[in-house]
């Protein structure tokens, strides 16, 4: 049963997914990265996603935050110290899993922006092309 849950709210309305979720479910799926495909995303909604989502992991390294990391590698003491990852290395982990789709929201942020209206709505390409044919 709960396997067709979220394809039905993904294959519906994605912002409807997105007010019925609480922050609890906001914070464990990353329902932002299929709100920034559909073109009838509303901004506020995707950018609350995506901020709970956020809220309880660090945010990705960048690549130069990444080099030179390995020199500083902590050598872990015993069997047992090496063989258990701590809840923080698990949501750097994550983190760093979802560091491609992070910067794909970033990005996918700044180009909508300047399109957003006051109700969260993006205007279409259609639209945005006739508003900068009319301003050129």
């Amino acid at each position: 049963m709960m396997k067709w849950i979220l394809p039905l709210l993904l294959s519906g309305s994605i912002t409807a997914g997105a007010q019925v979720a609480s922050d609890r479910q906001l914070q464990k799926e990353p329902y932002w990265i299929a709100m920034i495909n559909d073109s009838t995303t509303n901004y506020f909604e995707a950018v609350a996603a995506f901020d709970q989502f956020w809220s309880v992991r660090p945010e990705p390294k960048e690549e130069d935050d990444i080099l030179g990391e390995g020199k500083e590698h902590k050598e872990r003491e015993g069997l047992f110290d090496r063989m258990i990852t701590t809840r923080q290395e698990k949501l750097e982990q994550e983190s760093q899993e979802y560091a491609f789709d992070y910067k794909r929201f970033r990005q996918w942020q700044i180009r909508v922006e300047p399109w957003v209206r006051p109700d969260g709505t993006i205007t279409t390409p259609t639209e945005q092309l006739k508003i900068w044919e009319s301003t050129h």
